[in-house]
């Protein structure tokens, strides 16, 4: 066999295997379902803005904003975009109008976090797999199995091929956000990072201290992070495990196998959940997006079976 066959073959093994229109369709609408939680945990600060409020000018207002001319937070427009884009995930989570929903779902999420990530001066990433997710379901044919959208059409069967490589290029990006994060935490600052007296004890003390002021003035602080900034050997180990699991988080994608899949996503959400208790970032519900590593269509087949249907969609309307 040449070398040119042989990379064929790998690469339609990797992108183009194990997955029907059934995994497809039901991804999109357990995808869908993490997203009506993950949006409510991302925006209760932009939220709980009057509505009736002044018309204020960003002093930093994000790139994008800044691009299009946008400067000024209009006050009345938070809630009626966060209950659109609430309505539109629904709709992408059932698959009705599931295309158009996607577009809806992509602006609406580009205003709320401008107008957080504007008011805040600095540009948070917790919707930048969210969206990558959503752009491969534009151009996948999760519309056309376990959708209302398919409900009444006789769309032709999902190609093997077709179902699967939105599904394998979703885990690529996702896997190879944690590589290149660490990657690009050692081309910035080298190892000392992960230095018994480096940057992670560094950000756990400056996190601790970000709670504010009790009612007598003191310093409110996260003990916990700040009494595990003062256990050096420990802080270096968590760190150095954070670094190995992002750095061979790739094979993965390679080692299909139950086993790996489950210690991969089980090093992640660890990750996130400590992050979240000790450095207050909110990740804590991005591990939804951790579905796409499962086949979802057992859940269209049991979908399927309770409701004695032919097509799931009709059991969606």
């Amino acid at each position: 066999m040449s070398r040119e066959n042989k990379i064929e073959r790998a690469w339609n093994w990797y992108f183009y295997t194990g997955y029907s229109g059934d995994s497809l369709g039901a991804l999109r609408a357990l995808i869908g379902a993490g997203l009506l939680l993950y949006h409510i945990t991302q925006f209760p600060h932009v939220l709980a803005l009057s509505s009736s409020g002044a018309h204020t000018h960003y002093i930093e207002p994000i790139w994008y904003f800044e691009y299009l001319g946008i400067s000024t937070h209009i006050p009345w427009l938070n809630i009626p975009i966060f209950i659109l884009m609430m309505v539109a995930t629904i709709f992408f989570m059932i698959g009705k109008w599931t295309k158009p929903s996607i577009l809806v779902l992509f602006i609406c999420i580009c205003y709320l976090k401008g107008v957080r990530d504007s008011f805040a001066g600095d540009v948070h990433h917790r919707y930048i797999v969210p969206v990558t997710l959503l752009f491969l379901f534009f151009f996948s044919k999760c519309h056309q199995r376990f959708a209302v959208d398919a409900k009444g059409k006789t769309y032709p069967a999902i190609e093997e091929w077709e179902a699967s490589w939105p599904i394998r290029t979703a885990q690529t990006y996702i896997v190879l956000y944690y590589f290149w994060a660490v990657v690009a935490k050692l081309r910035i600052t080298g190892w000392e990072w992960f230095d018994t007296a480096g940057q992670i004890q560094a950000k756990l003390i400056e996190r601790s201290l970000r709670s504010g002021f009790g009612p007598d003035g003191e310093v409110l602080r996260r003990a916990y992070a700040f009494d595990l900034a003062e256990h050096v050997w420990i802080v270096f180990t968590m760190g150095a495990l954070v670094a190995l699991f992002k750095l061979f988080s790739p094979l993965v994608l390679i080692i299909r196998r139950n086993w790996a899949t489950v210690l991969f996503l089980l090093g992640a959400a660890s990750f996130h959940v400590a992050n979240f208790i000790l450095l207050n970032v909110q990740f804590f519900m991005y591990p939804f997006v951790f579905f796409s590593f499962f086949n979802m269509a057992w859940f269209a087949r049991k979908y399927r079976d309770k409701y004695g249907v032919k097509n799931p969609a009709s059991a969606l309307t």
